[in-house]
């Protein structure tokens, strides 16, 4: 039974020997001077790159919502645009209508003017013709 002891503590005191030896290598290589500046540089290339994509996936939101903007406010303009030489073409119909109408108008009182001469006139030849009669009567 000493003897499996023995053994057994050979084993044991192997095992903790090569555990000792793997930890110093992993310690040492841990805190590797090198390694931790690599490391420090490596966080802080990895924080800029973050804030960085970060900032990139808001500049390019946006520029998505400014470009759907900029759409909805030409098609806004395209729509103004069509309206105002919709009214234009309409001012230039009812100033062709005005026109028209006033071109009639004094047709009209030209016309009324003649008829009314015509009237006076005829009124002096009933008169005319009346007095003949008188007289002739």
């Amino acid at each position: 039974a000493k003897f499996d002891l023995q053994n057994k503590s050979d084993i044991y005191n192997e095992h903790y020997r090569d555990y000792d030896t793997k930890l110093r290598v992993w310690s040492i290589a841990f805190n590797n001077e090198t390694r931790l500046l690599a490391s420090g540089r490596f966080n802080a290339q990895q924080g800029v790159y973050n804030h960085t994509n970060q900032e990139l996936k808001l500049a390019q939101s946006n520029l998505k919502t400014a470009r759907e903007e900029l759409s909805a406010a030409l098609k806004t303009l395209q729509g103004a645009q069509d309206l105002r030489k919709r009214a234009e073409e309409t001012v230039r119909r009812n100033e062709s209508a005005d026109e028209a109408a006033r071109t009639r108008l004094a047709t009209v009182r030209d016309n009324l003017s003649r008829a009314k001469e015509a009237r006076r006139s005829a009124e002096v030849l009933v008169a005319q013709a009346s007095a003949d009669l008188a007289a002739a009567a």
